[in-house]
């Protein structure tokens, strides 16, 4: 059973469709099931990425409760497609591709997801990242040091990770 999501959280998702049941399309426990395995998935990568489980913040629960309904609604709505035979909608089909990118994504940012599901810092020094600095060797001397002090080190910031 899942920590963040429950078929509840689903359900409200799309009031006007019908309460599924055992002989409905798809069941309840189908629904349970996508919403239990979406969580074991997110769970998974998390401590993959060294990231603490469970997820314990007030926001970091929102958040994983968004991402898991997300997966569920995106099947149930795959689901409704297929059971109507209706080969050109793709209902549900962005939610879970947007599911997948993101599973990609905690592997690629842990600190970034992990900043966003613990609280992180609230300090922006913190944040701060030194990336690096260029000399500009068409600038400098065949006499001038850097030790010597003969130029100013042009610092930018790297901006372009955010």
């Amino acid at each position: 059973m899942s920590d963040y999501a429950t078929y509840a959280h689903v359900h409200a998702r799309l009031p006007e469709r019908p309460t599924p049941s055992a002989s409905t399309q798809p069941t309840q426990a189908q629904i349970e099931g996508w919403v239990d395995g979406a969580d074991s998935e997110l769970t998974g990568e998390l401590r993959a990425a060294g990231i603490a489980v469970p997820i314990e913040t007030d926001a970091g629960v929102l958040l994983m409760r968004e991402w898991i309904c997300d997966y569920a609604e995106g099947r149930w709505l795959r689901a409704l497609a297929n059971a109507a035979a209706d080969g050109s909608n793709d209902a549900g089909q962005e939610m879970l591709e947007r599911f997948a990118a993101r599973i990609l994504d905690i592997r690629d940012n842990p600190a970034v997801y992990e900043s966003m599901l613990t609280g992180g810092s609230s300090s922006t020094s913190d944040a701060a990242e030194f990336r690096s600095y260029q000399l500009h060797a068409d600038k400098i001397g065949d006499d001038d040091s850097i030790s010597g002090g003969d130029f100013a080190p042009l610092v930018e910031r790297d901006v372009s990770w955010q």
